[in-house]
């Protein structure tokens, strides 16, 4: 079966609509305060290198970031998102503090990615200076150089890591093969940005994340990728898969303090 085709057979999944447009919002962001998204993926179809079991859009077929091309159908011109942010801005009644990368999937999987960061960062400097640029980032391109010169622009990179082993990372996030966790690691470990934050979305059910074990692992881990701070939650939208289980804010406070006591971290549960 094509990757169209999976594609055509995961659409029936979703969960919440997909953004329908280049430009979303501002949205009130419990992390980013007012957030005006950028949607650098299909308006149709999620296009993402994880098929996670928790996602808000439903599931998905994984891509491999390896085969995505800069011609790869439905995604839109450097020049598409250049005239939409424009547009976007000069209609706006509200000061906003961040424009952030994200939209229907991995941000990083457009190939123009780079170009892309250097005319939203030109336009921000121009027109919306008191806005910062943040992504949320799946990581599974942190290994490639091109697309890490493009974040090490962004204000605030965050990044995500679920899990605290390969096991578990194959169970949440459903990766694309060819997508490899240790080397999402490693490149976690050696990206440098000042502001890196890593979040992970923290749910129960059977041998997931919120594990004494998993949350060892993963708390060691953290340590060595050394970010400014860690960002946890849990679920505030239908996932992809109904026996998945919120936790509570008290589940996530506990997490969060001992996860920080292990990792030596700051951990900010939401």
């Amino acid at each position: 079966m094509n990757n169209h085709r999976k594609i055509e057979d995961f659409k029936k999944h979703r969960v919440l609509p997909l953004q329908k447009g280049y430009i979303y919002g501002p949205v009130k962001s419990r992390r980013l305060g007012s957030s005006l998204g950028l949607n650098l993926l299909p308006r149709n179809y999620k296009l993402c290198s994880f098929n996670c079991i928790y996602c808000q859009y439903g599931l998905n077929a994984p891509q491999n970031p390896d085969l995505i091309s800069a011609t790869f159908d439905d995604l839109p011109t450097v020049s598409d998102i250049k005239k939409a942010l424009l547009a976007a801005l000069a209609s706006l009644k509200e000061k906003i503090d961040y424009i952030t990368f994200s939209g229907n999937g991995e941000p990083t999987l457009h190939a123009n990615f780079p170009a892309i960061v250097e005319v939203v960062k030109d336009i921000r400097d121009r027109y919306a200076g008191r806005a910062r640029l943040a992504i949320l980032s799946n990581s599974t391109t942190i290994n490639k150089p091109e697309v890490v010169k493009a974040l090490m622009k962004l204000d605030t990179p965050l990044m995500k890591l679920d899990a605290g082993s390969e096991k578990l990372f194959k169970k949440i996030n459903r990766p694309a093969g060819g997508v490899d966790f240790n080397k999402i690691v490693e490149g976690l470990i050696e990206f440098k940005h000042p502001n890196l934050i890593i979040q992970a979305l923290i749910m129960g059910g059977p041998d997931l994340n919120a594990t004494d074990d998993n949350l060892e692992k993963w708390a060691y881990l953290l340590s060595k990728i050394k970010p400014i701070e860690v960002q946890i939650y849990s679920l505030d939208r239908p996932p992809a898969r109904p026996d998945i289980i919120k936790l509570s804010s008290k589940e996530l406070d506990d997490i969060a303090s001992r996860v920080s006591e292990l990792s030596g971290i700051p951990v900010k549960a939401f």
